[in-house]
């Protein structure tokens, strides 16, 4: 940090922000024009902020082709400030790596705090990137090659790691993020998240609006009425500029996001009392799967809400209704546990639904590809619970076959030390 960016150390500030970007693919532009949005907004009064940018040039040289840069904007920080960020050169690994995580996260917490007050009304860790439920954040890589992309246990590993830099909100300016067995993996990583269960525009978060509202309102603000602020201006853009399309944040309190995630596996437990050995011949699995249909369904996710109604449709006329009493139960339990813990355009209707969503691998290939991703998450318990059984016994995929050796436990996901701290 420069000796001016140091030279008064008694600014208070409300909202200390990272936003951590991973544009090294397509989106290298966006993060540019985000960053110029933010700019705007110059002097930011009462904020701090700390951003990432890890994108590409333009150069013909491969060995320059990753451009890792950051932003140390001080409290109050003016427009000079966004002038000639740093470069870190040498980066051995994509900032999807959670160790790379872990060392902007020791930077932007020293950053904060090197300014004497490390008491914000609200402090807000941005994913900015690709998102798609059990994956986020990606890069391109060379030809041949898949992309990175970010492990979510491993990225809360890190953030649980880090006592000393505990955000209070973690907005996803990623697509798809809205999953609940997801958003259960962040339960004691952070208070609230933002989500969407949809595609988020290329353009993403409005942040020429919500830094301006931040700047001006911060210090009247909690992280709970921050992040309806920031919901509410996205909302808000999206409505005015994509008018016939389904585009909202949902604010998640994590207070009551384990009570969905135990709910769900009720659910999935009661359901499977109720499968039949007959993969041909059941009435259940045909209600599911066509429950699966109605609501939706893509990319091995369904919106929970839509997709409870729709279930429960189509077994209301079956005459054997004494059966499914604990299944209903189950459900209604789900729905309410939802409603509880998302707060935001709560929607079963219209041509794209946006309640939260749910792991829905409807068929035996996608089960398989997924599983393994989904196992890593404390919901699934490691294979053994109720929703991922569900969807074993749905498949006639025998146990054996399926559960994983123990998954390691907290903060010993393959990460020593060692490997965190030594990848810059």
């Amino acid at each position: 940090m420069s000796a001016e960016n140091r030279a008064n150390t008694d600014h208070k500030f409300a909202t200390a922000m990272m936003i951590y970007m991973s544009a090294q693919n397509e989106l290298a532009t966006k993060a540019r024009e985000n960053i110029a949005a933010i700019r705007e907004n110059t002097a930011l009064d009462q904020m701090c902020l700390y951003i990432v940018e890890d994108t590409y040039d333009d150069s013909s040289d491969p060995s320059e082709a990753r451009t890792t840069i950051h932003y140390e904007l001080p409290p109050s920080a003016v427009d000079g400030h966004f002038d000639k960020p740093p470069l870190f050169p040498g980066i051995n690994k994509a900032v999807t790596n959670p160790g790379v995580f872990n060392k902007f996260l020791i930077r932007a917490n020293t950053h904060f705090t090197s300014f004497g007050q490390n008491q914000a009304n609200q402090k807000i860790l941005i994913l900015w990137g690709h998102g798609g439920g059990m994956v986020m954040l990606d890069e391109d890589k060379e030809k041949g090659n898949p992309r990175a992309r970010a492990s979510i246990a491993e990225f809360v590993e890190v953030l649980e790691r880090q006592k000393e830099l505990e955000f209070d909100i973690i907005a996803f300016d990623s697509c798809y993020m809205g999953v609940i067995e997801v958003m259960n993996q962040f339960r004691e990583a952070t208070k609230f998240a933002l989500v969407s269960s949809t595609v988020v525009a290329a353009d993403g978060y409005p942040y020429k609006k919500f830094i301006g509202d931040l700047k001006r309102d911060g210090p009247g603000l909690r992280p709970d009425t921050a992040a309806a602020l920031i919901a509410a201006r996205y909302d808000e853009h999206y409505k005015l500029l994509l008018p016939n399309e389904e585009r909202y944040l949902f604010v998640c309190d994590m207070k009551e996001i384990e009570k969905c995630a135990d709910t769900l596996n009720k659910l999935g437990e009661e359901l499977s009392k109720l499968l039949g050995e007959d993969e041909q011949n059941d009435p259940v699995r045909d209600a599911v799967d066509e429950a699966l249909i109605a609501a939706h369904a893509e990319s091995a996710y369904v919106p929970v809400l839509i997709f409870l109604r729709k279930l429960a449709s189509r077994l209301q006329f079956r005459p054997d209704q004494n059966k499914f009493k604990d299944l209903y139960e189950a459900m209604d339990k789900l729905a309410l546990a939802v409603k509880a813990s998302f707060r935001g355009q709560l929607s079963d209707g219209g041509y794209t639904p946006t309640s939260p969503l749910i792991w829905s691998p409807e068929n035996r290939g996608m089960f398989l590809r997924s599983h393994q991703a989904y196992n890593q998450l404390d919901s699934s318990m490691n294979g053994t619970g109720g929703w991922t059984k569900m969807w074993r016994k749905f498949h006639a995929i025998p146990d054996v076959l399926n559960i994983e050796t123990a998954i390691p436990g907290k903060f010993t996901l393959g990460l020593p030390p060692s490997v965190l701290f030594n990848l810059m």
